[in-house]
């Protein structure tokens, strides 16, 4: 991961990581590399899910699905994040939801940043599935490319 200052924010390498485990729904493998993690970039990881799944254009139905599949009972607080970003109305109140969420995930507590990790991770499969589906094959987002063909990586890589 980069740090500058008090930012982290994750290396195409990393990016490219997390795109091939949400493709292949393989949350074993996210939760394995996040324990791996110091929890400052536990914390990146998991603000990076909320921040890019929200550009998925999750849907009320997207969460519901990471809901059963975690069968997570969210805080109030976590519940607000979750319903902040599948709200696509530009209401003041949700900007205002969604800009907190960084501060707010590196002053919870391990057990909360986990269940945040795999509600994100899950709501932006299901949403990121959506998407791709939309998309077809008129899709040039590198991240919608077949990610577990290494000549495709390492042509993101060379880039």
């Amino acid at each position: 991961m980069l740090y500058r200052g008090d930012y982290i924010r994750l290396e195409l390498t990393e990016v490219i990581r997390i795109n091939q485990l949400l493709h292949t729904y393989d949350f074993a493998a996210c939760k394995s590399w996040y324990d791996s993690l110091p929890q400052k970039e536990q914390c990146a990881l998991v603000t990076w899910l909320y921040r890019y799944g929200n550009e998925t254009y999750p849907t009320s139905t997207d969460y519901q699905y990471a809901l059963a599949t975690t069968r997570i009972i969210c805080s109030p607080e976590l519940q607000s994040f979750a319903e902040a970003i599948t709200q696509r109305e530009p209401a003041k109140s949700n900007w205002v939801i969604l800009s907190h969420f960084p501060s707010w995930i590196n002053t919870v507590d391990d057990q909360e940043r986990s269940q945040a990790l795999a509600l994100f991770f899950y709501i932006f499969c299901h949403s990121d599935q959506q998407r791709r589906i939309f998309c077809g094959n008129h899709c040039h987002h590198w991240w919608h490319q077949d990610l577990s063909d290494p000549e495709v990586v390492a042509r993101l890589l060379n880039k």
